[in-house]
């Protein structure tokens, strides 16, 4: 027997092409990929520069109401540096500074929820990247046994 099989001939032209639509497919995956984590990372920058300008926005309106409370006790002859006038000033910080941390938080969560996305993403697709493999190498298997039958008979 130094001939070809004509009967593997098709099976061997089906295995090629599944793996040819294999390769096309792991390409289209990657691609699909690499957009999903630059999506993500615009998500990630967005809330981060967010973040800044809110932060930025907070920090003036503490001192625009730090130095609003200033002039208005130095109008009523009261020193911003002790007692009531102090733990009011104080206060306001403390307000601010209470809101950042809330907000950073938030945005940790935002951030911490797209990256676990992705992170699933990635894991559900080399899942059907195992499975595509699987496929393949059952459907060849199962193509092949009549091709072995033929020989052995």
């Amino acid at each position: 027997m130094s001939g070809f099989d004509p009967i593997a001939l098709p099976m061997i032209l089906g295995f090629a092409q599944q793996v040819g639509s294999r390769i096309i497919d792991r390409r289209t995956t990657k691609a699909n990929r690499a957009a999903a984590a630059s999506q993500a990372d615009f998500q990630i920058q967005q809330i981060r520069r967010t973040q800044e300008i809110e932060e930025q926005r907070r920090r003036d309106r503490l001192r625009q109401a730090l130095a609003t409370q200033r002039s208005r006790f130095g109008g009523q002859g009261i020193s911003a540096q002790g007692g009531s006038a102090a733990a009011l000033l104080e206060g306001l910080s403390k307000s601010i500074d209470s809101e950042s941390r809330n907000a950073q938080s938030l945005a940790g969560f935002r951030i911490a929820a797209i990256n676990n996305r992705l992170a699933e993403s990635r894991r559900r697709n080399l899942l059907e990247a195992s499975g595509a493999r699987n496929r393949l190498a059952f459907d060849l298997l199962r193509k092949s046994i009549p091709a072995v039958r033929s020989l052995i008979g």
